[in-house]
């Protein structure tokens, strides 16, 4: 049996556990952790693949949870109709769950599954609301109002909610509201006023990730919020608006955008690089789940889409067999 080093000139370092992570990314090592000794090698894997689609075909819904357990509701359908409805994902296919009790798009979502949280919105052409709403697990419930209507972006969970920017066509929006789980008291205003932007994080750390300026205009700017101020940080390569998002302020996702595309990027805290594409290009879609494992459900190019797609990126571990 030929040695590895006299093949390929590298000395080969033995583990007791495996290897995986970035930091690791093509490395090779004998593990001696293996229920079989193995030489192995760690290798990059990320990629967008297909997942059951929604019922109801939509763009402009909200969404909260995580890549395998998502409520999706609200939303626009062709022609274009708001509707209230709900459904669940449960990694694999969606299931109708109770509807909203107010029909609208545009709201900002927060939360999981279980305890979701819907604010603001447009219920019809060029009317806007402030209503909240509570998810359970099994219904919405009514709660008390944001002070700014609009169609609006939001992140957090249930009990620790962020709304900012948006639009009540016009003016764009710079108002930023935080919520306790009962109340909306008012943050630090965004430095740049936007409609049709994304956001992911929490209360105290959140990105705003590009948007329109007006109803023409894109940017490609992205605010990072600490709980009271926002601050310009790097911004996306690709300017486009009406993305979908995931993840942290240290590990986020921005996909898809108008006009139309599949272009994805990812955050590490610092920079913006790019990702694996999006199988459908779109815009309008509900993002959920975290920068490693992401769910992109529903949006529009041209008709409403009804495709769910699932972002995983992973470092696994390859066993290196001798030829």
């Amino acid at each position: 049996m030929s040695e590895y080093k006299a093949l390929k000139g590298i000395k080969i370092k033995t583990f007791a556990t495996d290897l995986s992570g970035e930091s690791a990314e093509g490395q090779v090592f004998f593990s001696t952790a293996a229920a079989q000794r193995e030489l192995k090698t760690v290798v990059k894997q990320d990629s967008w693949a297909g997942g059951g689609n929604l019922n109801t075909a939509r763009n402009e819904l909200g969404g909260a949870g995580t890549q395998g357990a998502t409520i999706a509701f609200g939303g626009a359908t062709s022609p274009p109709t708001r509707v209230n409805n709900s459904e669940e994902y449960n990694g694999t296919s969606w299931a109708e769950g109770n509807n909203l009790n107010e029909t609208k798009s545009g709201m900002a979502s927060a939360g999981t599954q279980t305890a979701g949280l819907s604010s603001a919105g447009q219920t019809a052409p060029g009317t806007f609301t402030v209503n909240t709403e509570e998810y359970n697990g099994s219904s919405w419930t009514e709660v008390n109002n944001l002070s700014t209507a609009g169609a609006r972006k939001g992140c957090g969970t249930q009990t620790a909610g962020l709304v900012f920017g948006g639009t009540q066509a016009p003016p764009v929006l710079v108002a930023t509201e935080e919520y306790d789980g009962t109340n909306w008291t008012n943050g630090g205003n965004m430095n740049i006023g936007r409609n049709q932007h994304t956001g992911t994080g929490t209360q105290t750390a959140a990105l705003a990730i590009s948007g329109g300026t007006d109803p023409s205009d894109g940017t490609g700017a992205v605010e990072q919020y600490n709980g009271s101020t926002w601050t310009a940080i790097s911004a996306i390569s690709t300017t486009r608006y009406d993305m979908g998002s995931s993840g942290t302020t240290s590990d986020a996702l921005a996909f898809g955008g108008f006009p139309a595309t599949t272009a994805t990027e990812r955050y590490n805290g610092s920079a913006w690089v790019a990702a694996p594409t999006l199988g459908t290009a779109r815009y309008g879609m509900a993002g959920n789940g975290t920068g490693t494992l992401a769910l992109a459900s529903g949006g529009r190019a041209g008709p409403r889409q009804n495709v769910t797609e699932e972002f995983t990126f992973a470092f696994p571990l390859k066993t290196l067999t001798d030829s």
